[in-house]
């Protein structure tokens, strides 16, 4: 799993053109103290099939399905079983932001639409919101915004990047107890600090942001990876299944398994290039015709 850690910071720091638009990896995690399932499906959203999101949202299912690589096909099929059979039984959590991905015609941009509509049954959590609200107050004109580190949007501001509310942090302390807790508050803590360090001074002088300046810097990516952490620490569900860029999976899954108990019990990444639809077998298998409850 660690190997690969090298693989995802190159595609944080590519600007190639070249890359596609599917799953690259799919870890499952188990939490055997909790019973817990954690899917994180790795997308590598640079996609080649351009579906505009005029395209996504209003042409029908199957047109849009069909012009999927294989791998998101698969992920359509799994949610239609799970929602056919137990969809109480899952949270979807999605990496889901304005800023980033605005300008993406990839399926982890707009698919989340899709799969609302599609799947009205399945719990579904926009995961990663704060760093668009971070990014957008930096990108204001100077002139316009105010130079106080508390000032907010969406309940986000410099000074505190990611809201953390405090039933949030309750419910993974109920979780996962008071330790594994804190775990996670400090990490999040951390990676917060390490964003409004690296952009309060620029913030403070009025400097004039532009994109450039979140592309290809960690300190600002990580903050989607303690957002989407947080959902998922914080379900109540037995079986989570994250969507996620692959850089932000293999962090993520990292520190379920170095911190949080968790073991991987089923691995698949294919350095870049899309996995086989087989080795997704594991993610709706407790969900076919017949499976046990």
């Amino acid at each position: 799993m660690y190997l690969r850690s090298f693989f995802s910071a190159a595609l944080l720091l590519s600007s190639s053109i070249s890359l596609k638009g599917y799953l690259i990896g799919y870890d499952r995690l188990y939490c055997r103290k909790n019973n817990v399932t954690i899917d994180i499906l790795h997308d590598d959203h640079q996609s080649q099939r351009r579906l505009s999101r005029k395209q996504m949202e209003r042409k029908p299912f199957s047109y849009v399905k069909s012009r999927l690589y294989k791998t998101e096909m698969r992920i359509l099929d799994a949610l239609a079983n799970i929602q056919s059979v137990r969809p109480e039984a899952v949270e979807l959590v999605w990496e889901l932001g304005k800023f980033h991905v605005a300008g993406d015609s990839a399926f982890l941009a707009h698919g989340h639409n899709l799969v609302r509509k599609k799947f009205t049954k399945l719990r579904f959590v926009a995961g990663d919101l704060a760093r668009d609200a971070f990014e957008g107050i930096l990108l204001e004109r100077p002139s316009r915004r105010s130079k106080n580190l508390n000032y907010r949007i969406d309940g986000t501001s410099i000074g505190k990047p990611v809201p953390l509310p405090d039933n949030r942090i309750k419910a993974i302390e109920r979780n996962y107890g008071q330790d594994k807790c804190q775990l996670f508050k400090g990490y999040f803590d951390t990676t917060a600090q390490r964003a409004t360090k690296h952009y309060k001074k620029g913030f403070l002088r009025g400097k004039r942001f532009k994109k450039a300046d979140f592309k290809r810097q960690s300190r600002f990516h990580t903050l989607g990876d303690i957002e989407m952490l947080s959902y998922v620490l914080a379900s109540k569900k037995k079986h989570i299944i994250l969507y996620c860029g692959g850089w932000h999976a293999d962090n993520i899954t990292e520190f379920l398994v170095k911190k949080m108990g968790f073991r991987l019990t089923h691995e698949v990444y294919n350095d870049g290039y899309e996995i086989r639809v087989k080795d997704m077998a594991p993610l709706d298998r407790d969900y076919q015709a017949g499976a046990p409850s």
